[in-house]
């Protein structure tokens, strides 16, 4: 879609752990408003469904959540030019109760149009499904607002929203300490409204490239960094191959860290053409190189906690290179003849016949080891770094990913 400063693209993958047919249980969706003037108003929103054994529903609740968002946004969306910075702030704290208040209304809808089947029951238990049946359909949400004067974001549980202001890749939303080892906070939580965590950027710091993403984006890369470098992967690449281009590769991005790093990955990124600020130059291919190793999918549900192999960007030290043997090989080897000639030379003159024909005593008896004078002291050994060492694997794309040891974990609802 096209509008006068930002262009917007989404997509949303299935993760290859999903081999016995789980649906994806990310959703994501966007849209925009123009006034009469030209003021536009982009609306964007990011979804994660929980997605383990009790969270039966979850993809639908993803699904919901999106739809809710984005319905509630558009109503309380006043006209985009009378959307200042505190403005926007104050709109989007005020929407998301209604938000959740939506979300909790048709989640009670769809299900009394289709209530809990005997599968679902098994699988979740039947008497979590009949005292809290909102944990079914279990959801985080990422909710923006980007406006010619800021740009405001919600975010309850986990999830990535960074932005390119000035140039520089930044994370606007506050961190929430309480999401750790899989755990998250929740649409389906009777906390969910006080759970939010809010982010207002000004129009003065120059922001030009948004992105919301579900955490299986974050996960599948390698660099506890990563963020970093694929703001500034994709700055670079839609300043040089414009963002029709961009477009086109967007999905097959995702699709690739799905693969590799297992859970869904879904992401909308809104850019500012033209950029504000040029981006660094330098070179990127458009698709990013995972390491070879094959993802293996989990034994059970809910996984270990996430481990991360993280790959050190510098390369590997160059191996030694074994010498010839110079001049200063041979001078050695010469001196060494000569010490084993002296030796044997005084060794010789030690010996004496005691009368009965023998040598003398140990005690009075020098001995000098005498190695072959012809052979030359061994080089040493080439030293190299093992490549066991690091799993490298060069960044051409948006960043650089590696396949976990393990599926990233079911997200757990805290409670």
């Amino acid at each position: 879609m096209t509008a006068a400063g930002w262009r917007a693209a989404s997509a949303s993958e299935r993760g290859s752990s999903h081999r016995d047919g789980t649906p994806n249980q990310d959703a994501v969706g966007f849209t925009r408003a123009v006034d009469a003037d030209g003021d536009e108003v982009w609306l964007a929103a990011v979804s994660d469904g929980h997605g383990g054994r009790r969270y039966v529903r979850s993809d639908i609740g993803a699904r919901l959540a999106v739809r809710c968002a984005l319905d509630v946004l558009c109503e309380v969306v006043p006209d985009p030019s009378w959307l200042t910075v505190g403005a926007m702030d104050g709109l989007l704290r005020d929407a998301m109760p209604r938000v959740v208040d939506a979300w909790r209304l048709a989640v009670l809808a769809d299900l009394a149009e289709r209530p809990f089947t005997d599968l679902e029951a098994e699988r979740a238990g039947a008497d979590a499904l009949d005292t809290e049946p909102l944990l079914a359909y279990g959801a985080t949400l990422i909710a923006a607002v980007i406006g010619s004067a800021a740009i405001a974001v919600a975010q309850i549980g986990d999830g990535d929203v960074l932005v390119r202001a000035s140039g520089f890749a930044m994370r606007p939303v506050p961190g929430d300490d309480r999401l750790v080892a899989g755990e998250t906070t929740s649409l389906c939580l009777e906390s969910a409204v006080s759970d939010f965590r809010f982010a207002t950027l000004p129009a003065s710091a120059e922001p030009d490239l948004v992105l919301l993403a579900s955490d299986g984006y974050g996960n599948s890369f390698a660099s506890t960094d990563w963020w970093h470098g694929l703001v500034d992967d994709l700055a670079l690449f839609v300043d040089e191959n414009g963002f029709d281009s961009f477009n086109g590769h967007f999905s097959s991005w995702l699709s690739e860290s799905a693969a590799i790093g297992g859970d869904d990955v879904s992401s909308v990124v809104l850019v500012r053409e033209p950029l504000l600020v040029g981006p660094a130059g330098r070179a990127v291919s458009p698709a990013p190189a995972p390491v070879s190793r094959p993802y293996v999918p989990p034994s059970q549900d809910f996984a270990s906690p996430p481990r991360r192999t993280l790959l050190d960007d510098d390369p590997p030290l160059a191996p030694v290179r074994r010498r010839a043997p110079t001049r200063l090989w041979l001078a050695a080897a010469a001196v060494a003849a000569m010490i084993v000639v002296a030796g044997a030379v005084v060794g010789a003159a030690l010996l004496r016949d005691d009368g009965e024909g023998g040598p003398v005593s140990p005690a009075t008896t020098s001995s000098v080891p005498t190695p072959a004078a012809s052979q030359e002291p061994a080089p040493a050994a080439p030293t190299t770094r093992n490549p066991g060492d690091r799993h490298l694997s060069p960044p051409s794309g948006p960043g650089t990913k590696v396949v976990p040891d393990k599926k990233h974990p079911t997200k757990k609802q805290r409670r």
